[in-house]
C-alpha cells in the first residue's frame, strides 16, 4: 500500500443521521483516511444529538469549522413529527427544580 500523505491541519467531520452514515463512513475510509495521515475532529450532528443538546452541537460544529477551516458534512435529515415524538419519548424527563 502506498504511503499516506501527511496533512498538517485537522479535518472536521460533521456526522449526520444513521441512514446516510454507512455510506459516509465508506467515503471517509476510501478517500480520506486510507489516503491521508490526518487528524479528524468529529462532531455528531444527528437529529437525536441536536435534540439532546438543545441544538448547542450546531454551534459547536460552527466553532470547530472556524478553528480548523475545513470540514465535510454528512447528509442530515429533517425530523418529522412522528420521529420527534419518538426521540422525545426516549429522552429523560427534564425538571426545572
Amino acid at each position: 500500500m502506498p504511503q499516506r500523505i501527511k496533512v498538517k491541519n485537522p479535518l472536521v467531520i460533521l456526522h449526520g443521521d444513521e441512514m446516510a452514515q454507512v455510506s459516509f463512513d465508506r467515503v471517509l475510509e476510501q478517500f480520506v483516511t486510507s489516503k491521508l495521515d490526518i487528524q479528524l475532529v468529529e462532531v455528531d450532528l444527528s437529529a437525536e444529538n441536536r435534540l439532546r443538546t438543545n441544538g448547542s452541537v450546531v454551534n459547536d460544529s460552527i466553532e470547530e469549522l472556524k478553528r480548523h477551516g475545513v470540514g465535510i458534512k454528512n447528509a442530515g435529515m429533517t425530523v418529522n413529527k412522528a420521529q420527534l415524538e419518538e426521540f422525545l419519548a426516549n429522552m429523560p424527563e427534564l425538571s426545572g427544580t
